[in-house]
């Protein structure tokens, strides 16, 4: 997967070059340069598309979820992949790194998918279509930046790979990471991490004992520190009659 993703972001790379230096597009004005984080999804999900020919993708993804509020929220993933043809699914977040409250805010749509995550792998799996279960899943942070804009910017650019000690994700979790710059002062990058191993929790399903006792799923806010997929097959297994 680090390989495929790595090869997927040199294309998605190609394309922004196309665009920014072939066809000279520049979709700034004046001073205040930014390009919409859309383009960052959109050209992904293409460049992700073309390398297989079962691959569903979608930009906006509405996910009704809890995370502790008293009624239901409904989030908005920037991005999602079901590879039929290698049986995983990504859940990408984008962002535009010109001002810190940006690198906030991803650290706050981080959160947000491992508060997702303990709610959707609960019980059948069953979501979107799919079940959760069968694909390995992951999920892909694409940020760009454009140092010139501050001071800030700038010292994200040259410090990007320390800056991910910050993240919302261990970095011991993180599988693969890079930085472009496509045009003087403009950089691509992305961040890839585990989210669930199909394989890993079938194995952790086929060791734990049905439990006479209900657990409850809200002990899965401990899976960073033991184990997504060991905590979830205890609270799947122990909810089977």
């Amino acid at each position: 997967m680090k390989e495929f993703i790595a090869q997927v972001f040199d294309a998605y790379c190609q394309a922004y070059d196309k665009a920014l230096n072939t066809q000279g597009f520049q979709p700034w004005v004046d001073k205040r340069k930014s390009i919409h984080e859309s383009n960052q999804v959109r050209t992904f999900l293409e460049t992700y598309k073309a390398t297989g020919k079962n691959i569903i993708t979608w930009m906006e993804l509405p996910v009704s979820y809890k995370g502790g509020y008293l009624k239901p929220q409904l989030a908005h993933i920037d991005g999602f992949i079901i590879d039929n043809d290698r049986k995983r699914i990504i859940f990408i977040e984008a962002k535009r790194f010109s001002r810190e409250t940006q690198f906030k805010s991803l650290n706050d749509d981080i959160r947000r998918l491992y508060d997702i995550r303990e709610e959707i792998y609960v019980g059948d799996g069953l979501f979107k279509g799919i079940n959760l279960f069968d694909y390995d899943a992951y999920v892909l942070f694409l940020a760009d930046i454009w140092e010139h804009r501050n001071a800030w910017a700038k010292d994200m650019a040259v410090n990007w790979n320390d800056s991910l000690k910050d993240l919302n994700c261990y970095p011991e979790y993180v599988m693969k990471k890079d930085i472009r710059q496509i045009i003087p002062g403009y950089h691509l990058t992305y961040t890839l991490a585990p989210f669930f191993r199909a394989e890993e929790y079938r194995k952790e399903l086929a060791v734990t004992p049905k439990k006479k006792r209900k657990i409850d799923p809200s002990l899965l806010v401990w899976s960073d520190e033991v184990g997504f997929e060991c905590l979830l097959a205890e609270v799947n297994q122990s909810g089977k009659k």
